[in-house]
């Protein structure tokens, strides 16, 4: 048996399924969270699986000096979408793919980018 000891160029994709209740927007990667009456749009999020220096780059960045200090969550949720979020299929106005850039990804509803983040979460180590 051979064990990959080196991350290649692989790709995860991660659907999210957003939905409104009482006029909010909703997101999770977990279809068995969306409520059945609620009407859902799938987006795809593609990430590409973290590496030894994306690890160290990230987790450098959320934990304090302070040993008993709690990671920041917020923080390490935004990292790994802006570190290693490689494509999407959302869609403009007009149709077009809509680029991925920290204006786009700020411009996120945050419940849809917390879902992403999340949803990757359960498929990589950091």
């Amino acid at each position: 048996m051979s064990i990959r000891m080196f991350v290649k160029k692989d790709t995860i994709p991660i659907p999210v399924w957003v939905y409104e209740v009482d006029g909010n927007v909703e997101a999770t990667h977990d279809k068995d969270d969306v409520p059945d009456s609620a009407e859902t749009s799938q987006v795809n999020f593609i990430f590409r699986k973290a590496n030894f220096a994306d690890s160290n780059k990230i987790l450098r960045q959320v934990q304090s000096s302070d040993p008993d200090a709690p990671i920041d969550v917020a923080g390490f949720q935004e990292l790994v979408l802006r570190e290693l979020l490689f494509d999407w299929d959302l869609k403009d106005d007009n149709g077009g793919k809509v680029a991925i850039n920290r204006s786009t990804i700020d411009s996120l509803e945050p419940t849809v980018a917390r879902a992403a983040a999340a949803g990757i979460m359960t498929k990589i180590r950091i």
